[in-house]
């Protein structure tokens, strides 16, 4: 089946109307039996939108007044025209297909699929970004194997010299803050992170203190430091708490 020149004009403006433009994609010809169209997303060429109408069989009962009066009922199969979407991403799974009443809702789905498509590559970004989380596993094994005595409260001495650390690291972030650039709310939050693991000093046991600031301190530092300089900053300071 070969769409019409008005049809085709049609899938191109979807596909300006959301944050790519038309040069974005390539239009190919058919290459299935009964597929319409089939769109390919250039930069990421898995990424595809293809258009197929089909047939498929559902189950019907009969439901005429013979069959009624008869009190026999029969099931039977009957074949119905459809069309059909695939779109990669889709919606929520890597592959979808959709059902759709006719060619006119199925075009109006490209709007979704390009941005499925810019979710999809800005969560890639946002996860290559949050890699390095990775790094930091050393943390909570350090925790376990260098700290004596986890089950004991800290000694005055050691919550004043922790308390130090802290402050140390509360400076070097404000500084942070000041380069980079935050708005009140993550200040805030800083602020808050740091007073409370202050304040768990006094009640908890070594090692469930040093795991749970770490932890409060580590997602801090991922919120407020987008830069791998910044976060190499405070993934240092963090490491002195163990010092």
């Amino acid at each position: 089946m070969k769409l019409k020149d008005s049809v085709i004009n049609t899938i191109k403006t979807e596909l300006e109307s959301g944050d790519f433009c038309k040069e974005d994609f390539e239009i190919l010809e058919p290459e299935q039996k009964d597929s319409i169209i089939k769109i390919i997303f250039k930069p990421k060429r898995e990424y595809y939108f293809e258009i197929f109408e089909t047939t498929i069989k559902r189950k019907r009962v009969d439901r005429s007044p013979l069959a009624t009066l008869s009190g026999f009922n029969h099931e039977y199969e009957e074949e119905e025209n459809t069309i059909l979407t695939i779109e990669s991403p889709g919606n929520y799974k890597v592959v979808e297909s959709n059902q759709v009443s006719n060619l006119d809702v199925a075009i109006d789905r490209i709007e979704s699929w390009t941005t499925n498509i810019r979710e999809e590559i800005t969560q890639t970004s946002l996860n290559k970004k949050m890699e390095i989380e990775e790094d930091f596993s050393w943390f909570q094994e350090r925790v376990d194997e260098d700290i004596e005595n986890p089950e004991e409260n800290f000694t005055d001495e050691e919550a004043h010299r922790i308390h130090e650390k802290l402050e140390t690291l509360r400076k070097r972030i404000e500084e942070l803050e000041t380069r980079i650039g935050c708005d009140e709310s993550i200040k805030i939050a800083a602020e808050e992170t740091i007073q409370k693991t202050k304040d768990d000093l006094k009640v908890y046991p070594k090692g469930i203190w040093y795991k749970t600031a770490g932890n409060k301190l580590l997602n801090l530092m991922k919120s407020i430091v987008k830069t791998q300089e910044g976060r190499q900053v405070i993934a240092e300071t963090v490491k002195n708490l163990l010092k």
